[in-house]
């Protein structure tokens, strides 16, 4: 992730000519809307977890099977998809805790930049 300066960043919202209280509603918005999406990201990357492990204790050979492929023909695809190549589902597990731990950078510099904020009077 991109860093953000942190004290251009504070330079910013204090030289934005808003209230201390509409400066502080937009940042403990925008803190809510990340905390939203950390939550989001956390559970697909739980959901693709799963599928990973079922993908690969999916049986090799036809006509043999295991927990996950007996579980599919008891469950039927609309409840347990038939697990897919395991490397695309390692890549996108990659890609969303790389996002995931951007998320959780940018979230504490919102909050780092709140409480710089909080530290200087209500009128700057």
């Amino acid at each position: 992730m991109e860093s953000i300066d942190m004290h251009r960043e504070l330079h910013r919202w204090r030289s934005a000519d808003l209230p201390h209280e509409l400066r502080n509603r937009a940042l403990q918005r925008l803190e809510d809307k990340i905390s939203d999406a950390l939550k989001e990201e956390t559970c697909f990357i739980r959901e693709l977890e799963i599928e990973l492990a079922y993908s690969l204790c999916w049986p090799d050979e036809p006509g043999t099977h295991s927990l996950v492929s007996k579980a599919y023909t008891l469950l039927g695809s609309h409840i347990l998809p038939i697990p897919d190549d395991p490397e695309p589902i390692r890549e996108s597990l990659q890609i969303h805790r790389d996002r995931l731990v951007s998320l959780q950078q940018l979230h504490q510099q919102i909050k780092e930049i709140r409480r710089m904020l909080e530290s200087t009077t209500p009128n700057q």
